[in-house]
């Protein structure tokens, strides 16, 4: 029986003979199994609503579910479904006469299913609406279907994008191809354009067409799926590097009559492998240095270990006089402070090496200097330096600031350390470009060093070459592991009694 059918005329008719109205409608109900609301109007305008059958439709025993109307659109009603249900009941019916929606109920044991709903108006003789009566029945599986399959199709649609890849697929036959949208961002195409067989190449680099042509005529001769890389030409020649995947479509006799496939936008393969040489080449130096870092950690620990031991060893000594206990302890209070100092040292280089998430800013060259020099002013004064700067070329770098710091800070601080006795100190500091590369040269005609005798101890940690009471040797060692830490370099060219020039490529 179709549940469309004249309900609202039966039930008239059920009370025009003076029958149990109610009582037929839900043996009506039940019989079809569907369930019948009404709406009766009183001379308040007022809704009353009567259900039959409407809770055992749905899987509900007698008393389980309350058989009102705001329970059954706030409580059976699909929440995205409510607006809808409540504009049928409210505008729809009254208007129209009569209508129908689909919309979700749900049920008591298998969740939301679609259900479809009709209903009429029914007037007096004046035209007054005197009531609202309707039937609901339940849907076939396909709405559930389409549902699922749009979600799908929204969840492809929405990885494609974030992916930024689309589908393609052409017919031997016709010469057509079909794109996704997606493949017409990737290429900046205007949907418009239709891509052919004949004219697909044209959206490829010249140094790639043999290629893909090849792939294509391998795929459709041999049934091969393919996988190649290559650039598209965007609309406005621009080249975007693609991963385009492919297999053959064939016939029910094994014959090749289209392809289909994906397209990816990707990073050019040489940039990757660019990349990971660079990688590669950072994390290896990054390793050799630390290696190098913690030989002199043991070694530098190993000492005040060894001296320590000894001089305790010595107050255990028997036969020490109480006279000579003093001049230990002091030695003793001495290597103690000499350890603290180290240990702080050391961890300042582990900062350096550990800690290049830093944050990167853009410095203003001149004003960091200027605030360096600021900070040496009473040196500088002493010793009647004459410091001047250029920075014209790279007036800014994006950096660590606190390393440029360190490294201004360094630099000029052991310029003013090692001058020439007979005459005053004359530094320069200056920038320029070399390639793709920002350069920092510090240069100053101090006393030198002898890059033949100790070139190779210039940068390591503790090594002084002078006889100045201040030396410590742990200040270059710093700026090499700071510039080294973000990639850079740095080297010295020296004279002795001339001068000297450090280098340090910082990008």
């Amino acid at each position: 029986m179709n549940p469309e059918f004249e309900v609202y005329e039966a039930a008239w008719k059920i009370k025009a003979v003076g029958f149990d109205a109610n009582d037929l409608l839900l043996k009506l109900a039940e019989s079809v199994n569907i369930g019948i609301w009404q709406f009766d109007i009183t001379d308040s305008e007022q809704l009353i609503w009567k259900q039959y059958n409407i809770p055992a439709l749905l899987g509900y025993l007698p008393g389980q579910t309350p058989e009102d109307y705001h329970h059954f659109l706030d409580h059976l009603v699909h929440p995205d479904d409510r607006e809808i249900v409540f504009d049928f009941f409210n505008y729809f019916l009254k208007k129209a006469g009569k209508s129908a929606i689909e919309f979700r109920l749900l049920t008591c044991t298998m969740g939301y299913k679609w259900h479809k709903c009709t209903g009429r108006a029914w007037f007096d003789d004046r035209g007054c609406l005197q009531q609202l009566i309707g039937v609901i029945y339940a849907q076939d599986d396909h709405k559930l279907q389409m549902d699922y399959l749009k979600q799908k199709l929204r969840l492809f649609t929405d990885s494609a994008t974030i992916l930024e890849a689309g589908g393609w697929q052409g017919d031997l036959k016709s010469g057509r191809i079909t794109w996704t949208p997606e493949v017409y961002k990737i290429l900046e195409a205007p949907y418009s354009f239709q891509p052919t067989l004949d004219n697909l190449t044209d959206f490829f680099h010249e140094e790639d067409r043999k290629l893909i042509k090849l792939a294509f005529k391998d795929s459709v001769q041999r049934l091969n799926t393919f996988q190649v890389e290559a650039r598209f030409l965007t609309e406005k020649n621009y080249p975007v590097w693609v991963t385009i995947k492919g297999k053959p479509i064939a016939d029910h006799f094994g014959k090749c009559i289209g392809l289909q496939g994906s397209v990816q936008k990707t990073s050019s393969p040489v940039k990757e492998n660019n990349d990971l040489q660079r990688d590669m080449d950072f994390l290896a130096d990054q390793n050799k240095r630390l290696h190098n870092f913690a030989h002199i950690v043991s070694h530098n620990l190993r000492s005040y270990s060894n001296n320590l031991q000894f001089m305790v060893s010595l107050l255990d000594d028997p036969d020490l006089e109480e006279a000579e206990k003093p001049e230990i302890f002091s030695k003793i209070r001495q290597l103690s402070e000499q350890l603290g100092t180290t240990i702080h040292d050391l961890d300042e280089i582990v900062k350096v090496n550990t800690d290049t998430s830093q944050k990167m800013a853009e410095i203003d060259l001149e004003s960091c200097f200027k605030k360096v020099m600021g900070t040496l002013e009473a040196n500088i004064t002493t010793a009647e330096a004459k410091v001047s700067y250029d920075f014209s070329q790279c007036p800014t770098i994006t950096y660590v600031p606190a390393y440029v710091e360190s490294i201004f800070l360094n630099l000029l601080t052991n310029s003013l350390k090692y001058r020439h006795p007979d005459r005053h100190p004359e530094i320069s500091c200056r920038t320029y470009k070399k390639g793709s590369n920002i350069y920092l040269e510090f240069k100053d005609n101090g006393i030198g060093i002898d890059l033949k005798k100790n070139g190779k101890k210039l940068f390591g940690m503790y090594n002084t070459f002078h006889s100045n009471k201040d030396a410590k040797g742990i200040g270059l060692f710093i700026t090499k592991n700071q510039v080294e830490a973000l990639g850079g370099s740095i080297e010295a060219e020296s004279t002795v009694d001339v001068g000297t020039t450090f280098s340090i490529r910082l990008t």
